[in-house]
C-alpha cells in the first residue's frame, strides 16, 4: 500500500507542476499583452503629438506668411523721436489683376470700329 500512495503523491506533485507551468505561461502571455498594449498607446500619443505640432507649425507659417503679405512699412515720425508707427505697404498689382483692368477699360472705351459695310 505505500507503492501505491507514493505513486499517487508523485503523480499530484507532477500535475501541480503542470497547473503551475499553466498558470506562469497565461500570466507571462498577460504581461507581454499588457507591455505591446502600453507601447501601441505610447505611440499612438507619440503620433497624435507629431501630428498636433505639425498642425500648430503649419498655422503658425500660414499666420507668417500672411503677416508677410500685410506687412507694413515702418516710417519715423519726426514729432516722436525714436518712435515709429506704420504704414500699410503699397499694393502692387498682379499681371491677373492689370490684364483685368485693361479688359475692363477695353470695353468701357469706345471702339473706332465701325459695323461692316454690306
Amino acid at each position: 500500500m505505500r507503492a501505491v500512495e507514493r505513486e499517487r503523491a508523485r503523480v499530484e506533485r507532477l500535475q501541480a507542476d503542470i497547473l503551475e507551468r499553466q498558470r506562469l505561461r497565461r500570466e507571462a502571455t498577460l504581461y507581454s499583452d499588457r507591455a505591446e498594449r502600453r507601447e501601441a498607446e505610447r505611440r499612438q500619443r507619440e503620433e497624435a503629438e507629431r501630428q498636433r505640432l505639425e498642425d500648430e507649425r503649419r498655422a503658425r507659417e500660414a499666420e507668417a506668411a500672411e503677416d508677410d503679405d500685410q506687412a507694413a512699412i515702418v516710417i519715423p515720425s519726426p514729432r516722436q523721436g525714436n518712435a515709429t508707427r506704420t504704414a500699410p505697404a503699397p499694393l502692387e498689382k498682379s499681371d491677373w489683376d492689370r490684364l483685368i483692368d485693361s479688359v475692363i477699360r477695353g470695353a468701357e472705351e469706345p471702339q473706332g470700329i465701325s459695323p461692316p459695310v454690306q
